[in-house]
């Protein structure tokens, strides 16, 4: 009784008028009565008890927050693969986890190539016959273009003889002289000749337009018939046939290869982050059977770690974003330069908080989280997230 009386003699007036404030005001003592309230506070022992819960700075909880990744599996299948422990850091592009899809996937995948294969046995086995058949006609045209052109010097110099006689006749002034059989002979041959010349310079025409066609489809990969096609001959259609026969194939192989690649996405899945992070669980080891959704792994970006910290709302009214704030990692004895990113208002549930903040009547059940930016450099490599800071307003 002695020790308590001297130690409320050591209280100020002021402290004691605050603490009945406290006790009044307080959510938890508003509805008891005055006997029943005394009562309780000498079951705990009086002021001095109230004084020592009063003792903790209940404006601040801070520490080292950061952007977290869960990664699940898309699939069902068996993790292959499981490179990393809890508490491990990791590069960016780093492979942690892969994992192998179902067996019907693994069974589907196999069929589709298969059928991929077969329809490459046809491109195989088309390319060759359409070669042939592209070469055959364009040596057979060239021949008969070589012969073309051979027939139409031989006639440009028989035309040329008869058109000499026949400019020669009818500049004749006596016209006994020449006799009316050799001129119409002459007329008949001259006449033949200019067109037989005119109908092997059209196939000449034509046969250039075919050898042109034919390089074309030789070297085009389309399949896809040009704009001479209506000269091609007989020989010519049948590559054109084959030529769209291969085109027709190598399109159901285009077809063939996203289907692969669609059933190799949903038969396997590989996580590889693009960021350094810090694994903070592993929830899947080697060999073990996932379902599609199952958590693989739970780790934070290293690059995104920012401070966070609570406060009373009347301690943090004069701020604002851009503000500096000073940063206090006590485990390594380190001060940082923060900045303020944002602040935000929050509903507290009170049975999270301790006793104190409870009893405390400006803090109710509302609290002011701040966003604190921190350089990189000063953080470190060791990401630290979680760990607690203290942050001074």
């Amino acid at each position: 009784m002695n020790t308590d009386s001297t130690h409320n003699q050591n209280i100020s007036k002021e402290n004691k008028k605050s603490i009945r404030k406290i006790i009044v005001e307080s959510p938890i003592f508003r509805n008891l009565s005055r006997r029943k309230l005394i009562s309780f506070i000498s079951l705990f022992g009086g002021i001095t008890a109230f004084s020592f819960l009063f003792v903790e700075d209940t404006s601040l909880r801070a520490y080292i927050t950061g952007d977290v990744t869960e990664v699940v599996s898309p699939l069902d299948g068996m993790v292959s693969r499981s490179t990393v422990q809890t508490g491990q850091l990791v590069s960016a592009n780093e492979l942690l986890i892969e994992i192998n899809g179902s067996k019907r996937s693994k069974d589907l995948l196999e069929t589709t190539i298969l059928e991929r294969d077969t329809i490459l046995t046809k491109i195989d086995r088309l390319q060759p016959e359409l070669s042939f058949l592209i070469e055959s006609s364009i040596s057979s045209i060239k021949d008969d273009l070589h012969k073309t052109k051979s027939l139409i010097i031989s006639l440009e110099n028989d035309f040329l003889k008869h058109k000499s006689l026949k400019e020669l006749i009818d500049f004749e002034t006596n016209k006994d002289a020449i006799s009316l059989s050799d001129r119409l002979t002459n007329d008949s041959a001259y006449n033949t000749l200019k067109s037989e010349l005119e109908y092997q310079k059209r196939l000449e025409n034509k046969l250039k337009m075919q050898l042109a066609s034919s390089s074309i489809y030789l070297a085009d990969s389309t399949g896809k018939l040009p704009i001479s096609a209506k000269s091609l001959s007989q020989h010519d259609l049948q590559i054109s046939n084959h030529r769209l026969s291969l085109y027709e194939l190598n399109d159901e192989l285009n077809i063939k290869n996203r289907e692969i690649m669609q059933i190799k996405s949903r038969n396997s899945f590989k996580f590889a982050p693009n960021f350094t992070g810090l694994v903070l669980a592993r929830k899947a080891n080697s060999g073990k059977e996932v379902s599609k959704g199952t958590s693989l792994l739970t780790l934070v970006n290293c690059e995104s770690l920012r401070v966070e910290a609570l406060f009373e709302p009347r301690k943090v009214r004069h701020l604002n974003p851009g503000d500096s704030l000073s940063v206090f990692d006590k485990i390594n004895n380190k001060k940082y330069n923060g900045v303020l990113l944002s602040k935000q208002w929050e509903s507290i549930d009170l049975s999270e908080l301790k006793f104190s903040s409870v009893i405390f009547p400006t803090s109710k059940s509302e609290r002011v989280r701040l966003h604190i930016a921190v350089p990189k450099h000063e953080i470190g490599s060791n990401c630290p997230y979680g760990q607690p800071v203290r942050v001074e307003v």
